[in-house]
């Protein structure tokens, strides 16, 4: 076990919410809650991540229109 202390507990946190979701998933109103919520959290994340960038870098990333088309 002494494998398990070296484990970020993070790593562990998400381990242990895709081995609960496996074994108990959401059914019902709970599913389309959890889904909305999911979403939500995505969403705040990545305008988190956004909000933290300098406008020239936010700038410089709209620069590298060929990677942009080819992820669209």
């Amino acid at each position: 076990m002494a494998w398990l202390k070296r484990l970020d507990r993070f790593l562990l946190a998400i381990i242990a919410a895709a081995v609960i979701a496996s074994l108990l998933p959401a059914q019902g109103v709970a599913q389309t809650v959890l889904d909305w919520l999911t979403t939500a959290a995505i969403a705040v994340l990545f305008f988190v991540y956004g909000a933290r960038l300098k406008p020239e870098q936010a700038l410089a990333g709209l620069k590298h229109w060929r990677l942009h088309l080819t992820i669209l």
